[in-house]
């Protein structure tokens, strides 16, 4: 990394936008948490390992907020790197303080909730291939956080020659080059959330199901892109840094660290998204657990098994607990019903549904997902996203 002296001088501030983006994100961020913990509540779900995840990268991230003003209020950072250190001499040290204390708040927060995502999909999607895929990006997560951690720790030696620049130039002073550690950060991080991203397209692809519905599961999946938009946007900015002239540092870096913080925050919003359906039935009709519907004839009970992707309603008007040989029939409403029935599948395919009114309504019941004919999901108690 290279410095020189600019011709002309940028009096404009760049860090504004960005940090005004920070907070609103910050506030989402926390509002989907905290509907997501309500959501288990009204479905009276137990709270699972993603859930708790998800809230201790969203209380870890929030550390970057004191960290990212302190980088503005006394850093400069999105100033004019010479008129700010006019004023403030030791504006530079603050700098790379708030750089230092960012990257290791983000090398814990980060790897938290990728984890919290890979959970979700160890629950949802029980297969062998799905768990094997879970356990090797977990691992894969788990030590990009620790080596990031460590190398933070190992950017110079002795380690205040980070911030202190005037020390960087002692000859026993040794630094590795920081444009090219945040560039192999991002890039390794970047391929991560790309791998997790795709990572349930392939289960959602055997569904035997209708391409409209495969495509409405894939978007509900792809919700996290825009944390991958953001981390891919933080990657090109090391990238260009690494390839022009360091002539406004408190400029230049003002992208990188402003989506070093955005992206966890996109991250945790698009994890809480696709656990907010009974938040949006019960904003929606009122009530979360019970609705009765109002095609539903008199005397006549409907059965009900959920699954990812759509609702299916056994109806006859024998008792409860007889059985029933009669088709499913699909309803795209999303209306809550009188009963949720938990299935119970034989050797042969055959179901068996008991009423329940203690059961939570609006869980997708992950009892058994049909694949191809050749394929076929199983198990005795799948929770509920």
């Amino acid at each position: 990394m290279t410095t020189s002296e600019s011709p002309q001088v940028d009096g404009s501030d760049d860090s504004v936008g960005v940090y005004v983006c920070i907070l609103i994100l910050a506030f989402f961020a926390t509002l989907s948490v905290a509907l997501r913990f309500w959501a288990r509540r009204l479905t009276r779900a137990s709270w699972q390992i993603d859930d708790y995840l998800a809230l201790i990268a969203l209380l870890v991230h929030h550390g970057l907020i004191p960290v990212f003003t302190t980088g503005i209020e006394l850093g400069g950072l999105g100033k004019d790197t010479r008129l700010f250190t006019m004023t403030h001499p030791s504006a530079t040290k603050f700098l790379f303080q708030a750089f230092f204390a960012g990257e290791i708040i983000f090398a814990i927060s980060s790897p938290l909730i990728k984890l919290s995502v890979l959970s979700l999909y160890w629950r949802i999607f029980p297969t062998r291939t799905m768990k094997l895929a879970c356990i090797a990006l977990a691992s894969l997560t788990i030590t990009w956080g620790i080596v990031i951690g460590v190398f933070n720790f190992l950017v110079c030696k002795p380690l205040h020659a980070f911030w202190n620049l005037e020390l960087q130039k002692s000859p026993d002073t040794k630094c590795i080059d920081i444009i090219w550690f945040w560039l192999g950060n991002s890039a390794s991080n970047c391929a991560i959330d790309l791998a997790i991203l795709i990572l349930p397209i392939h289960e959602v692809v055997k569904l035997h199901s209708s391409i409209s519905k495969k495509i409405g599961l894939c978007a509900v999946f792809l919700l996290g892109s825009a944390a991958f938009a953001a981390s891919l946007t933080r990657t090109i900015s090391d990238v260009l840094l690494r390839n022009v002239e360091m002539t406004n540092p408190n400029k230049q870096f003002t992208i990188p660290a402003g989506f070093t913080v955005i992206e966890v925050y996109v991250a945790i919003i698009g994890a809480c998204l696709p656990t907010l359906i009974p938040v949006y039935r019960r904003l929606r009709y009122g009530d979360t657990l019970r609705r009765t519907r109002p095609s539903n004839p008199k005397g006549k009970t409907i059965r009900s098994i959920k699954t990812i992707g759509q609702i299916s309603y056994r109806s006859h008007r024998r008792p409860v607990n007889e059985s029933s040989t009669e088709s499913l029939h699909i309803d795209h409403s999303f209306q809550p019903l009188d009963y949720q029935h938990i299935p119970r599948f034989d050797a042969n395919g055959t179901v068996d549904c008991e009423a329940s009114k203690e059961s939570p309504l609006d869980t997708i019941c992950l009892q058994e997902i049909r694949a191809l004919p050749d394929r076929a999901w199983t198990g005795n108690d799948y929770s509920s996203i």
